[in-house]
């Protein structure tokens, strides 16, 4: 019904693409005529095959029409089961073959041939195609080739025998199954075991993870995180640290008689410490201030502020680092 012509010279790498729908059946035709350097390949007395995995992963080796041997010309039909699979069909090939003993075998890449998808009645089953064997075996008239064939055929003492072929139970299983020894598989036994093999989690993680001591860590983090007091960090040293930066609006006040307000803050911890930590802070506002520590405590500190008397410094920062025992 359509046909699309194309040359593949068996010398060069093939280019261009072919498109076609899905559910589409004796409807499309490739006509190639393949040329070595521009001479037409002699097809005379040889059988062209197209080989192509279809996107499902089925497989189609179907027989081509030879239609002018001397010109290197064949006719490839897509049929219903090459585009019963939507998709990008891969590794596209034609086989000739052919020669005395039918066995020269010469591969020309194809072109990249897509199916595009379609919701269409009447979708037939994706499954292989092998037009090409069924031909061949179709072609097979005497005797004697029959009989070269059976020949190649497993003897039944062979099936299941010492040195032999393997047979299948009824669940289509290896009656022969090997044990995880036979194959170098890990016995279960092992698995999770000391000087066995680790497992994991249902996340992937190792079941069996090292601490931060059995890879020679000395001190590491035992414990993190913050609140709007700021952040914390417990070690396996018994040490933690705490650190924030946090803001405070303390009313000033003028010191007596003299030039001077003053005004202090209190500053929580995001957790306590065992016993009074070691603590420095500095301060930062949108006027001039002066700090020092005042009080210290196991959950606080005390910070004092010292400014000019009749100003109003606003936006004023406590940021602190204070270090000491968490056992």
């Amino acid at each position: 019904m359509a046909t699309v012509q194309m040359t593949l010279d068996v010398w060069a790498e093939p280019n261009g693409r072919v498109f076609a729908v899905q559910g589409e059946a004796d409807a499309r035709f490739l006509e190639v005529t393949f040329v070595s350097g521009g001479v037409p390949v002699d097809l005379t007395g040889k059988t062209v095959s197209l080989y192509m995995v279809k996107p499902d992963g089925n497989e189609i080796f179907n027989a081509c029409t030879l239609e002018d041997g001397a010109g290197g010309r064949v006719t490839a039909e897509l049929t219903a089961q090459m585009s019963a699979a939507a998709g990008r069909a891969k590794d596209v090939e034609f086989r000739i073959t052919g020669g005395e003993a039918g066995t020269d075998t010469l591969k020309v890449k194809g072109p990249a041939i897509v199916f595009l998808p379609s919701d269409y009645d009447g979708a037939i089953a994706s499954t292989p195609e092998y037009t090409a064997l069924t031909q061949a075996l179709a072609e097979v008239s005497d005797f004697e080739t029959v009989k070269a064939l059976a020949q190649g055929a497993i003897p039944a003492s062979e099936k299941g025998a010492a040195n032999g072929v393997a047979t299948l139970d009824s669940s289509g299983k290896l009656s022969q199954m090997p044990a995880a020894a036979d194959v170098g598989a890990i016995p279960t036994s092992e698995k999770g075991a000391a000087n066995g093999v680790a497992t994991l989690d249902s996340s992937g993680k190792l079941v069996q993870m090292p601490t931060p001591a059995d890879v020679g860590i000395p001190v590491y983090v035992t414990e993190w995180s913050y609140n709007s007091n700021g952040y914390y960090a417990k070690y396996s040293s018994g040490q933690m640290m705490c650190y924030g930066r946090v803001s405070v609006s303390p009313s000033f006040t003028q010191s007596g008689t003299t030039d001077f307000a003053i005004a202090s803050a209190t500053v929580n911890y995001p957790v306590a410490f065992a016993g009074t930590p070691t603590v420095t802070f500095t301060t930062s506002s949108s006027g001039y201030v002066s700090s020092c520590l005042g009080g210290q405590y196991a959950d606080r500190f005390l910070a004092r502020f010292t400014t000019i008397a009749g100003t109003s410094p606003s936006g004023i920062t406590v940021q602190y680092i204070a270090v000491g025992a968490w056992t």
